[in-house]
C-alpha cells in the first residue's frame, strides 16, 4: 500500500571537537549536555589534544514525504530529526551509544506509566485473592489441604515473582522520568 510521495533524508555528522558541532550539540543536549561530555572525554594526544572527543549524528528531512525506509517514522516534514551521539568516528546514525531524543522518551514513559502501575496492581489483587483462597483452604480436611496446598503455594509464588518484576518497572520507569 502506497501512502504518497516518499521523503527524502540525509545523514549528517558533525565533530564535537568543531565550534559547529559543540554548538548544535548543547542545543539538542540541553541539561544533558555536560554530563554526555564527560562520557564522551577529551583527545589524550596527536593533534587533537584537549579537545572534545565524539560526533553528532542526526538525520535532515531534505524533502518531506512518507518514510518508506526500515523504520518506518510515517509522514515527515522537512527539518532535522533523531540526534545522536557516538565516541567513535565512523560509527552508523542506527549504531550510535547515546540518543538525544530526550523529550520524546520522556512523554513516552509518562504515557506508560499508568499502565505499568495499572499491570502491578491488578498482580497485587490477584496476590491477594491467592492468599484469601489458602486461607479457605486451611479450614478444609487435612488430606484436602495436602492436595491442594502446592497448587497455590506455587501459584503464590509464580505472583509474587510476577508483582516484584512488575513494580520493578514502575520504579524503573519513574526513575528514568526523573533523570529526563
Amino acid at each position: 500500500m502506497s501512502h504518497g510521495r516518499p521523503c527524502k533524508l540525509q545523514k549528517l555528522t558533525a565533530a564535537l571537537s568543531t565550534e559547529f558541532g559543540i554548538e548544535l550539540f548543547r542545543k539538542k543536549a540541553g541539561k544533558h549536555a555536560d554530563r554526555i561530555l564527560a562520557e564522551m572525554g577529551v583527545y589524550s594526544h596527536g593533534k587533537q589534544k584537549g579537545q572534545q572527543k565524539g560526533f553528532l549524528h542526526w538525520i535532515k528531512v531534505v524533502e518531506g514525504g512518507f518514510d518508506y525506509s526500515d523504520q518506518r517514522r510515517g509522514v515527515l516534514r522537512g527539518g532535522s530529526i533523531e540526534y545522536r551521539v557516538a565516541k567513535e568516528y565512523g560509527t552508523e546514525h542506527e549504531n550510535c551509544e547515546i540518543w538525544l531524543d530526550f523529550e520524546e522518551r520522556k512523554a513516552g514513559l509518562i504515557k506508560l506509566l499508568p499502565e505499568a502501575e495499572k499491570h502491578a496492581e491488578e498482580i497485587c489483587n490477584q496476590v491477594t485473592s491467592v492468599e484469601k483462597q489458602l486461607e479457605q483452604l486451611l479450614q478444609r480436611s487435612p488430606e484436602e489441604i495436602e492436595a491442594l496446598e502446592e497448587t497455590y503455594k506455587a501459584a503464590l509464588e509464580v505472583l509474587e515473582r510476577q508483582l516484584t518484576t512488575a513494580k520493578d518497572t514502575v520504579s524503573q520507569i519513574k526513575s528514568e522520568i526523573d533523570l529526563l
